[in-house]
């Protein structure tokens, strides 16, 4: 039994259609990966070829000058309130251990430390029962600590001085036709002979010791 050719070419078509939709869902679920991705890293790298670059490094036992800051920083996130709890053992009536809590734990410790009692005076019961395990098991007030930016380590800092343009900015060598090779401008200098002659930065001449920046 031979198959009519309009019913054979219909066939043909929805399967094409069916390859090219899977096709088209592929790449749909590849756009939408790309586009979860943490753009963080790119951010950063284009955050710091944007700042102008440290020139110079001194180590100090002393705060860094107005013209310098401090190379290496990091943020102490400090601590919240809380309390110094001396837990009552519930056997002995006795201290049995000292604990850190938070207030929202003191809190909720003390509450699973008082009995819902069953009378029909019960909120006053738990208000009465839950002035006890205060009493007897009082917080001892831990004063919060706000945030710190933190440079100095081991009683010494590291100042550095910034200078020069970003490496955003920066000149770079230009390639000659006549030499075939990477050269600074006239005027210019290239800041490092260890690197290649296309990769290194350019600054003025009479610059050069405060313009370069570390590598």
């Amino acid at each position: 039994m031979s198959v009519p050719k309009r019913m054979y070419f219909a066939c043909v078509m929805q399967l094409l259609v069916l390859i090219l939709g899977i096709i088209v869902t592929i790449h749909m679920v590849e756009v939408g990966m790309v586009s979860d991705q943490n753009t963080n890293t790119v951010g950063q790298v284009v955050e710091d070829w944007n700042k102008i670059p440290f020139t110079s490094v001194r180590v100090t036992d002393d705060k860094c000058t107005s013209k310098e800051e401090s190379v290496f920083v990091r943020n102490w996130a400090g601590t919240e309130q809380g309390c110094l709890v001396n837990k009552i053992d519930t056997w002995t009536g006795y201290s049995s251990e000292q604990v850190v809590m938070s207030i929202s734990e003191y809190d909720s410790y003390i509450n699973g430390r008082s009995s819902n009692g069953s009378s029909s005076n019960r909120s006053q019961n738990n208000y009465s029962r839950s002035n006890n395990a205060r009493q007897r098991e009082p917080c001892m007030p831990i004063s919060m600590k706000g945030a710190v930016e933190q440079d100095e380590f081991f009683d010494m800092r590291f100042c550095g001085t910034r200078g020069g343009a970003s490496f955003l900015h920066a000149q770079r060598p230009e390639y000659s036709d006549s030499t075939k090779k990477y050269a600074c401008p006239s005027g210019y200098t290239a800041c490092s002979t260890a690197t290649k002659d296309e990769s290194t930065v350019c600054v003025k001449t009479a610059n050069k010791a405060t313009d370069c920046p570390l590598t």
